[in-house]
């Protein structure tokens, strides 16, 4: 490999670094998750905009997320509802 190529590569490396891009510890060492807003916007017990939706999106998303209403009634669940473990957290509030 030439002396061209190697400084290509350590400066394409160094730009990844500084932009977050990859993480200085190798490809194992994970980014931190990113915050996510989830709406319930339907009193539903599945789909879209539904509050098992979004504790669904929340478990799977990964971060610390931040679950809101912006409707308001009752949620007759139909089975239990989903387990919420992401160690991030989650915040429920109503609009």
């Amino acid at each position: 490999m030439n002396t061209y190529r190697i400084v290509r590569s350590l400066a394409i490396a160094l730009f990844a670094v500084l932009t977050g891009a990859i993480s200085p510890g190798g490809p194992l060492d994970a980014r931190p998750a990113r915050a996510a807003t989830l709406t319930v916007t339907q009193l539903g017990d599945s789909g879209l905009g539904s509050l098992r939706q979004a504790m669904l999106d929340a478990t799977a998303g990964g971060g610390f997320d931040e679950i809101v209403f912006t409707v308001s009634g009752t949620i007759l669940l139909g089975s239990s509802h989903p387990a919420m473990n992401d160690p991030a957290g989650v915040r429920i509030r109503a609009a």
